[in-house]
C-alpha cells in the first residue's frame, strides 16, 4: 500500500471533476468523486504506515501551514457571518459551495504534509504537466467540434475541461508556462524541445476561447517567466512584439481586437435590461460586460467595502449587498475577484492571502535557483509566471471559487514549498 498513489489519482481526476464530477445527482450530489478522494486521503492517514524519505525543515512547512489555515478560518467566519445575514436556510444553500471553496486548500495541506521525497514530488508534477496536456486537446477537440469558429456569441467559444470559456482562458493563462519554463532551463535537450509544442497550443487555444481576461493575463505570466530566466531576453522579447504590433496593427486578430472595441463601447439600456421585466440595472449580468458597467460595479464596491474594511459582510453576500446600498437600483456580481473577496472576506482574508502568494513566490525563486533536476527546475520558473497571472485574471472576473481552475495551483504550490523545505535540511538551515 503506498498512500502517495490517493495523492497521484487526486491530481488526476479532481481537475477534471466539473466535467467528471462522479456522482448521483439531485440529494446524492454530495457523494461525488472529489468527496470520495478527499474521504479517502483522511482514511489513508489513518491506516498508512510510516514511510520514510528525505529529511526536510519543518520550519519551512509550518510557516505555510500556518497561513493557509488562518485563511480557511477567515473564510469561514466570513460564511458564519452571512448565515447570520442570511438565515438557516443560507446553510443548505451555500455549504457545498463553501465546501468546495475549501477544499484545493485541504489538498494543500494533504500534498505538504504527506509528500516524501523528490522521487514523488517529481512524479506529481509529471503527471500534472499531463493534466494540463489533455486539457489543451480537449480544448481543442472542442474548437474542431465548431469547425474553428471565431467569436460569435457564447456558442462560439470552447470551455474545455473547466466547461466554462473564462475559466479555461485562465486555465491556459495560469499553466501554459510551465512548458515555457521548462523549454527555457532544458531547450538543449530534445525532451526540452518537445515541450515547446504544448506550450504553442496553448497560446493558439487562448483566441477561442474569447476571454479578454485571460488575453491580458497571459502576457505578465509569460515576462515575468522569461525575466527570472534572462532579463535581456524577456526585454528583447517584449520589444520585438510591440514593435511589430506598432508597425502593423493588422497582425492583432481580429477576434481579439473585436473583443476589446466590445468592451470599450457603452451598451445600450435595452441591451443591458432587455431581460428584466422590472427594469433593474443588471450590472454583470449581460453577455459582453463593457467598461462603463464594471466601473459601476468597482465604484458601488468600494464604497460598500469601506463600511466593513477588515472582515467583510460575509461569504455569497456581495450582489446582495450592493442591491441594499443602492436601494434596488444595482443587482449583479462582481466581475472582479478582488472587490468580491474585499467585499464577502474584507481586508484581513485579503492581507493573508497576499502573504501566502507571497510566500509561495519565493519558494518557487529559490527551488529554481537551488535544483540541478531539469524538470523540477523548469516547473519552478514556470511557477512563478502563475501568480502575476493570478493578479491579473481576477481583477476581471471572480477565479477563486473554481476548483478545477485552482487544484492544480495549489498542487503545485504544496509540492513546492516541500521541495524548498527539503532544500534548506539539506543545507543545515532548519
Amino acid at each position: 500500500y503506498r498512500y502517495e498513489l490517493l495523492l497521484i489519482s487526486a491530481a488526476i481526476y479532481i481537475p477534471y471533476s466539473s466535467m467528471l464530477p462522479a456522482d448521483f445527482g439531485g440529494a446524492q450530489q454530495a457523494l461525488n468523486g472529489t468527496n470520495i478522494l478527499l474521504s479517502a486521503l483522511i482514511l489513508g492517514l489513518v491506516i498508512r504506515g510510516k514511510g520514510g524519505g528525505y529529511k526536510y525543515s519543518r520550519g519551512t512547512a509550518r510557516t505555510s501551514t500556518t497561513l493557509i489555515s488562518l485563511f480557511m478560518i477567515l473564510v469561514a467566519v466570513s460564511f458564519l457571518r452571512a448565515s447570520l445575514y442570511f438565515g438557516s436556510v443560507y446553510y443548505t444553500q451555500m455549504a457545498a459551495d463553501f465546501k468546495r471553496y475549501l477544499d484545493p486548500m485541504i489538498l494543500f495541506l494533504f500534498f505538504l504534509w504527506v509528500i516524501p521525497d523528490r522521487g514523488i514530488i517529481k512524479i506529481v508534477f509529471s503527471v500534472l504537466l499531463i493534466v494540463i496536456v489533455m486539457a489543451f486537446f480537449l480544448g481543442l477537440l472542442e474548437w474542431v467540434n465548431l469547425g474553428f469558429a471565431t467569436y460569435s456569441g457564447f456558442k462560439r467559444r470552447i470551455g474545455s475541461l473547466n466547461m466554462q470559456p473564462n475559466v479555461f482562458g485562465a486555465f491556459i493563462a495560469y499553466y501554459v508556462c510551465f512548458f515555457w519554463g521548462i523549454f527555457l532551463t532544458d531547450h538543449k535537450s530534445l525532451p526540452g524541445k518537445l515541450l515547446l509544442l504544448p506550450f504553442l497550443l496553448g497560446i493558439r487555444l487562448l483566441i477561442p476561447s474569447n476571454s479578454r481576461g485571460a488575453w491580458i493575463s497571459f502576457p505578465p505570466a509569460f515576462l515575468v517567466t522569461t525575466w527570472y530566466y534572462n532579463r535581456l531576453l524577456c526585454v528583447v522579447t517584449a520589444l520585438v512584439i510591440a514593435t511589430i504590433l506598432v508597425i502593423n496593427p493588422s497582425l492583432m486578430p481580429d477576434t481579439i481586437r473585436y473583443r476589446f472595441q466590445e468592451a470599450a463601447q457603452l451598451e445600450a439600456n435595452e441591451d443591458l435590461y432587455a431581460q428584466v421585466p422590472t427594469g433593474l440595472k443588471m450590472f454583470g449580468e449581460s453577455q459582453s460586460v463593457s467598461m462603463r458597467t464594471r466601473y459601476n460595479l468597482l465604484d458601488t464596491g468600494l464604497k460598500l467595502w469601506k463600511r466593513s474594511m477588515f472582515f467583510g459582510y460575509g461569504y455569497g453576500t456581495f450582489s446582495y449587498r450592493v442591491r441594499e446600498y443602492t436601494g434596488g437600483e444595482v443587482v449583479g456580481t462582481a466581475h472582479n475577484g478582488w472587490l468580491n473577496m474585499m467585499v464577502e472576506m474584507g481586508l484581513a482574508t485579503v492581507a493573508v492571502l497576499a502573504a501566502i502568494l507571497g510566500v509561495f513566490s519565493v519558494s518557487a525563486l529559490r527551488v529554481y535557483r537551488w535544483e540541478k533536476d531539469a524538470l523540477l527546475r523548469g516547473c519552478a520558473l514556470g511557477y512563478l509566471g502563475i501568480i502575476p497571472a493570478l493578479l491579473v485574471a481576477n481583477i476581471t472576473g471572480e477565479r477563486f471559487s473554481h476548483i478545477d481552475l485552482l487544484a492544480v495551483f495549489w498542487m503545485y504550490s504544496a509540492c513546492l514549498i516541500k521541495l524548498r523545505a527539503i532544500h534548506v535540511a539539506e543545507q543545515g538551515q532548519g
